[in-house]
């Protein structure tokens, strides 16, 4: 049983999802995704012309050499699934919201989404391992289970193996879907498998950061560090050497430059969120690029 404070909480999720798929984000997701996908229909007689790229070599040996074009039709249902990582560092937040929070708000709209232009929508919890699987399905009701899922479900472990969560999909997920991938990305070796996981299907990068994870300020104090994901203390972190300082954010730049190179050679699309800016900006901004980039593709 969901207590009143959690399904207060699912129902403030499904509104204010809600109310911006209808303001903001329907049109927007109908332009970037729809008409992508494309699925055998049937097959017609050859006519002369036809490009021979489309020929259905079995139909033509099963009726003796007669020669058969298939015909596809656009895919109309898309499938939508949500890959998020709910491991021990997305509770962290510097400020008023965790990366947690941003993650619940993101999964939620992008669920409404699917569910407004009725797309079916799936669910994928992990950690170092699988905490969560819905298989995707249409409907209200089903996405009302993924937004609750998302607000109320307590993973078995903090730690993160994204490298997991990619080979599981890679197995589970077997007709062409879009894929959001939402995580810190505080993890490595999952690059190879990630790559072959985007050339099946369509995966968008979400990665989730904290300001202070960029750069901590100068302040008269030191810091105890723990892993949020291990139980374990790293140290303290004295504030007053501004050289500590700029070390750690050169390295963080460094590290955020390298997963943005990888995920273009990847040729995924990386949409990039903070637990203090605007969810609906950063959305507008991407489906934005997103759509230049596919007009771009068609004009060439």
């Amino acid at each position: 049983m969901l207590s009143a404070e959690l399904i207060a909480k699912v129902r403030r999720l499904e509104i204010t999802s809600a109310k911006l798929v209808e303001e903001m984000f329907a049109g927007q997701y109908l332009s970037v995704f729809k008409g992508r996908g494309i699925e055998f229909s049937d097959v017609r007689d050859y006519q002369w012309g036809d490009d021979i790229r489309a020929m259905h070599w079995k139909a033509m040996a099963r009726f003796a050499g007669k020669p058969f074009i298939k015909r596809f039709a656009e895919e109309r249902q898309l499938t939508v699934i949500l890959a998020v990582d709910v491991s021990g560092s997305q509770d962290f937040g510097s400020a008023s919201r965790s990366k947690r929070d941003v993650i619940q708000d993101a999964a939620g709209l992008l669920t409404y989404m699917a569910m407004k232009n009725k797309d079916r929508a799936g669910l994928f919890l992990f950690s170092d391992r699988a905490e969560l699987y819905l298989p995707a399905r249409s409907g209200r009701f089903h996405a009302l289970r993924i937004l609750r899922e998302l607000v109320a479900f307590q993973p078995s472990s903090a730690k993160t193996d994204i490298l997991f969560g990619v080979k599981f999909l890679l197995q589970m997920i077997k007709k062409r879907s879009i894929i959001f991938l939402i995580s810190d990305f505080l993890d490595s070796g999952f690059e190879t498998e990630l790559s072959i996981l985007a050339k099946k299907h369509d995966v968008i990068a979400v990665s989730i950061e904290d300001p202070a994870e960029k750069e901590l300020p100068s302040l008269p104090a030191k810091v105890r560090l723990e892993d949020a994901e291990n139980s374990g203390s790293l140290g303290e972190l004295d504030l007053r050497r501004k050289d500590w300082l700029e070390l750690l954010s050169d390295e963080n730049a460094k590290a955020k430059e390298q997963l943005q190179s990888y995920f273009d050679r990847a040729g995924m699309d990386h949409l990039e969120l903070s637990t203090t800016g605007d969810l609906a900006d950063a959305l507008t901004a991407f489906f934005k690029k997103r759509r230049q980039k596919k007009l771009a593709k068609f004009a060439r």
